[in-house]
């Protein structure tokens, strides 16, 4: 089992530019990616995979073109892009989303949170910019009422794979 590079326990690559990437490329920055990763493990072919969410998304696009190295691909809950019109403006539109929803929030809060999407900066990545036990600590308060019949070291590895 492997994860999206940058997402859950697996690195995040120094090379990524993401204050910079567009979601076509993007993709295609994940895709190449794992083909490399595919050529290392030994030039995988005929093999199955089974991909979950954003993961499903980049995988189905990985498979279009590749499909001469998957035998079979799997997609739970996959999230897909749709293409949108020339006058489509995601920035505008994710604005009325915001202020739609977003009526009971301080004016602070509502201001941090079109600043991170303006700026590409998501929730995680705000909390791997500050110090790690923090993170560890705003993390362990938010699974702790789900994790309650879970021993402390399981406790420990979900809250070091979100980080």
């Amino acid at each position: 089992m492997i994860d999206v590079i940058g997402m859950g326990a697996s690195s995040r690559p120094g090379d990524y530019p993401y204050k910079t990437i567009d979601a076509a490329d993007s993709v295609q920055y994940f895709n190449s990616y794992f083909e490399k990763w595919r050529i290392q493990m030994g030039n995988l072919t005929d093999f199955y995979v089974l991909a979950h969410s954003l993961g499903g998304y980049l995988m189905g696009q990985y498979a279009l073109n590749h499909t001469q190295h998957i035998k079979k691909l799997v997609f739970i809950s996959p999230i897909g892009m749709t293409e949108r019109g020339p006058d489509y403006n995601v920035n505008e539109r994710w604005h009325d989303i915001f202020d739609e929803g977003t009526d009971n929030l301080p004016p602070m809060a509502r201001q941090l949170f079109r600043w991170s999407f303006e700026n590409k900066v998501s929730l995680f990545a705000g909390m791997r910019m500050l110090n790690r036990k923090v993170c560890a600590s705003i993390v362990s308060k938010y699974i702790d009422p789900y994790m309650q019949n879970y021993t402390q070291m399981e406790r420990d590895r979900a809250i070091n794979y979100l980080l």
